[in-house]
């Protein structure tokens, strides 16, 4: 893909509205100030001389990141009509391309469109087709802010909602509808009813999807993802909807803190359908001395038993890697204070572990590198693991001679 030597004056001097921390483009229902792809080409590194194709992009092409169809038969790509965002999709072989959705995609909470295990079809974010709120030229009523009393040490933001019309105008813009979108013909299924949609994560097994549902009332101090939010579970055959956590405002998180309750909420990538997430003990506060600060836990569909306790964790966790065909993974926890990071591969059924590295997330020399991963048939990135016991490990392999990129087994 090529990129533009810069954003074009037209593209700079588009409408912008300043709402709940985002920048949004009211007119495209998008972020504002992106920067688009002008040509797409596909080469075959392992073909002939003769290995480039070029696709046949629309005219005036503003193109988004082209992605790849699980199949590789296709890429998709957005592209910024006059009227909207379009979803395309392109031959891999030919370079043929054609439009699937018309100027109806937004990504003002989250992505436009998201990957399958069927590798016909997507998932997209639908803009609100309603009318577009106005807002009131003489202010109807005075802006009022209630305090609880309590104690809260609350970061300074930028573009934040300052009255009852940014609310309206927030919620109309950030509403979408989730869709099944077929590759093939461009058909569309609809996934349950228009909402304040963030993030999304389908199961490996294409039968259960995690969703982010903001809801009202918002805050006039923190950014939209500090609002209030359930983290919900939908059955995609019986359309069941099932709360896993009722979040409230977050203006009352620590400084470094995070949130109490259910949180990093996401699939097992290794499992067809294996929910994970973690539970701070410490009330969310860095602060606060605790034997364990965090708990994970496991819950298997039809999701209708207990949720397992998988392992605590001494300090705030970092992050997962799952790993290839195993049912241990690599947990990353992180001390803040000391700026320090501790690598366990641990077995959540079993409950075994050992730690694998042990180091100071401010010393570049001795960083161990990052896992390479693999893609598996529905889409999962896993660590890559051969012959049962073996990972690589690639980095950049600072040195006091600068930089020396490696890759190496363990």
């Amino acid at each position: 893909s090529h990129w533009p030597i810069a954003c074009s004056l037209a593209d700079l001097a588009q409408p912008e509205e300043k709402l709940a921390g985002l920048k949004i483009n009211p007119v495209m229902y998008t972020k504002s100030n992106q920067i688009f792809y002008k040509s797409i080409e596909i080469v075959d590194l392992a073909g002939s001389k003769n290995n480039k194709v070029n696709v046949r992009v629309p005219k005036n092409p503003r193109l988004g990141q082209p992605t790849w169809t699980l199949d590789s038969k296709n890429i998709v790509f957005t592209h910024w009509a006059e009227k909207g965002v379009e979803l395309w999709t392109a031959d891999t072989t030919s370079g043929r391309s054609r439009r699937l959705i018309g100027p109806k995609l937004t990504n003002i909470l989250a992505s436009y469109y998201y990957r399958t295990p069927n590798p016909r079809k997507l998932i997209v974010r639908l803009r609100n087709d309603g009318k577009l709120p106005a807002r009131p030229k003489v202010p109807q009523e005075p802006v009022m802010q209630e305090t609880t009393g309590q104690k809260a040490a609350v970061r300074t933001y930028q573009n934040l909602l300052k009255t009852p019309a940014d609310s309206d105008l927030f919620a109309h813009l950030a509403t979408s509808q989730l869709a099944f979108v077929n590759v093939d013909n461009g058909r569309l299924e609809k996934i349950g009813k228009p909402g304040l949609y963030g993030g999304i994560d389908l199961s490996p097994d294409g039968k259960w999807l995690i969703v982010i549902r903001y809801r009202r009332p918002f805050s006039f101090t923190v950014h939209y993802g500090r609002f209030a939010k359930d983290i919900e579970l939908w059955n995609l055959r019986t359309g069941a909807v099932q709360t896993i956590v009722s979040q409230p405002i977050g203006d009352k998180i620590p400084i470094m803190g995070v949130r109490t309750g259910r949180r990093f909420v996401h699939w097992h990538g290794g499992k067809p359908a294996r929910m994970i997430w973690t539970e701070a003990q410490d009330g969310g506060d860095p602060e606060k001395s605790v034997p364990h600060r965090e708990i994970l836990y496991a819950w298997d569909a039809p999701f209708k038993g207990e949720p397992k306790e998988c392992c605590r964790l001494v300090h705030r966790i970092y992050g997962i890697d799952y790993l290839e065909g195993r049912d241990d993974c690599l947990v990353y926890e992180h001390d803040w204070k000391k700026r320090w990071i501790k690598v366990y591969l641990r077995d959540f059924m079993s409950g075994s572990e050992k730690i694998v590295f042990d180091y100071s997330r401010n010393d570049v020399y001795n960083n161990p590198g990052s896992p390479v991963t693999t893609r598996t048939a529905d889409g999962e990135s896993l660590v890559r693991v051969d012959n049962g016991d073996t990972i690589y490990l690639s980095g950049k392999g600072a040195t006091p001679k600068g930089e020396r990129p490696f890759l190496r087994s363990m």
